[in-house]
């Protein structure tokens, strides 16, 4: 099952820079579901789904999308320390929905 998107379009066009006619919408969301899917696979946890969507994956999947996009290596630390963030916090998050 696919995660819920963590990004909008904008959100993909303005990490990488680029505009509408430089990206359509189709592209966005294939790499926003990218992004997303990485994430869930990563944390077991969907942060598409909430309301808001924490800032912290915002950023993470800035950060893949970024770096799928250009096919960068250079800046997969900051991916590694992000989704350990994450894998915390959905944790903590599992853990309070068993309560």
């Amino acid at each position: 099952m696919s995660a819920k998107l963590i990004l909008t379009d904008d959100e993909v066009r303005d990490e990488l820079s680029l505009d509408t006619d430089s990206l359509p919408s189709k592209n966005c969301q294939e790499l926003s579901q990218f992004a997303s899917d990485y994430i869930q696979k990563a944390t077991n946890y969907d942060f598409g789904a909430e309301n808001p969507i924490p800032s912290i994956a915002k950023s993470c999947a800035r950060e893949i999308i970024y770096q799928k996009y250009f096919r960068l290596q250079d800046r997969a630390n900051i991916v590694i320390i992000l989704l350990a963030d994450l894998q915390d916090i959905a944790r903590s998050r599992t853990s309070e929905g068993e309560s």
